[in-house]
């Protein structure tokens, strides 16, 4: 069980530093401010989650697996937390497109969210340990939260009525 989880800790911190170097990357190439802020916060719950996978791999390599330190660091952070708090800083830029590459970078850190959310999920049904069950079902969790936030922001991008008009129930004139 140890070699197991000390090769899972390692395959998901793999994926962690890809998710983060993409909304590095992506963050960094946009003049959109939204897709900045989007990309940024992304990143920032990257390096959160790679944080956390350390923690693992320590507690997973020492003689006894430290049960204790995995727990402390499953916690989770809401989709609508970070959401909310970036799209409501840019409601002034309702006209604002994405680029076609943006769009693509959307479509690409989609793919890869979900294929996190995959691997965690099936990490989770692997170990027996209920702490091991929580941590990495926490982070599928949260990686789901991702693909939410991506998803939503991309409607949010393409068309910001029928986003507004959806969430909030808006009545926008001249449609």
């Amino acid at each position: 069980m140890k070699q197991a989880l000390m090769q899972a800790a390692k395959l998901a911190l793999e994926l962690e530093k890809k998710g983060y170097a993409l909304y590095v990357k992506t963050a960094q190439e946009t003049d959109n401010s939204l897709v900045k802020s989007i990309f940024e916060g992304l990143a920032k719950r990257e390096l959160e989650h790679m944080k956390r996978i350390n923690v693992l791999y320590a507690a997973a390599s020492k003689e006894k697996i430290d049960f204790e330190k995995i727990q402390a660091v499953s916690i989770a952070v809401g989709e609508k937390q970070i959401l909310s708090l970036i799209l409501e800083r840019h409601k002034e830029r309702l006209q604002e497109k994405p680029q076609a590459k943006i769009s693509a970078a959307y479509q690409i850190a989609m793919q890869l969210e979900k294929d996190s959310y995959n691997y965690y999920k099936k990490l989770a049904g692997q170990f027996s340990e209920k702490v091991i069950q929580i941590f990495f079902d926490l982070l599928a969790r949260e990686e789901n939260a991702h693909y939410a936030i991506l998803q939503e922001a991309l409607v949010y991008l393409d068309k910001p009525k029928q986003w507004f008009w959806a969430k909030e129930d808006w009545i926008i004139e001249n449609e």
